[in-house]
C-alpha cells in the first residue's frame, strides 16, 4: 500500500480519485432513519459495504449517530445498522455504517454483484 503522504501527487489530483475504502453501487432503495426521538423515510441512491448515500427531505444532524434501516428491494429483508452522518449537502446525505454485520455485508455484496451494477 502506498503512503499518500509521501507521494508527489498534488492534493487536487487525490481528490479526483475515489477515496472510499469499499466500492459503492448505484441503486434506488428504501431507507428509514431514526435519531433521538425523530424518524424519517428517505431514498437511497448509492450503497456499499462501508455506507450509503441518500436523499432526504428532512434535515439531518451532521456527525450524529443514527439507526439506519434499509431494504434493497421488496423481497429483501429489512437490515438495521448503526450509522454516522458523515456528509450533508442540501438533501443529499452520506452515512457511514458503524456495525454492519458480516452476514448483512455479504448479502449486500452478493445482491449488488448479481445485478452487475458498476
Amino acid at each position: 500500500m502506498i503512503d499518500r503522504r509521501k507521494t508527489t501527487a498534488r492534493a487536487q489530483d487525490r481528490r479526483k480519485r475515489n477515496r472510499r475504502a469499499s466500492p459503492r453501487w448505484v441503486l434506488d432503495f428504501e431507507v428509514r432513519l431514526q435519531w433521538e426521538t425523530q424518524s424519517t423515510t428517505c431514498r437511497g441512491y448509492e450503497i456499499g459495504a462501508g455506507g450509503l448515500s441518500l436523499t432526504c427531505e428532512r434535515p439531518l444532524p451532521s456527525e450524529a449517530e443514527i439507526t439506519v434501516e434499509y431494504r434493497l428491494d421488496s423481497d429483501s429483508p429489512l437490515v438495521s445498522v448503526k450509522g454516522s452522518v458523515r456528509h450533508v449537502e442540501g438533501a443529499r446525505v452520506g452515512i457511514e455504517f458503524l456495525n454492519l454485520g458480516m452476514k448483512d455485508r455479504l448479502a449486500l455484496l452478493d445482491y449488488c454483484e448479481k445485478l452487475n451494477i458498476v
